[in-house]
């Protein structure tokens, strides 16, 4: 899994942020974290910005979901129904 941080979207300083993904990240080996300084994917791919956004990508790199914000149980249910039949496909 990769998660994207929008460093641009908190007004917590980088160091404290850099400092927790740095522990997070030896916890959590199957996560990268990226860090977005300059709100570049909000920008460039028309996130909705200061918010959760989750895109599910397929192994070929085809988008397989896009959203953004609270997401409702129908929405999760349908996250994961594509996350097992991708899995499935395998």
């Amino acid at each position: 899994m990769v998660a994207i941080l929008n460093m641009a979207a908190t007004w917590i300083p980088d160091a404290v942020i850099n400092f927790k993904l740095k522990s997070r990240q030896e916890e959590d080996k199957s996560t990268v974290f990226v860090k977005d300084l300059e709100k570049t994917l909000v920008q460039q791919w028309c996130l909705k910005d200061d918010d959760s956004n989750i895109m599910l990508f397929g192994k070929d790199g085809k988008l397989l979901y896009s959203g953004a914000g609270k997401f409702t149980e129908n929405q999760i249910q349908q996250l994961l129904k594509i996350i097992r039949d991708e899995l499935l496909k395998n």
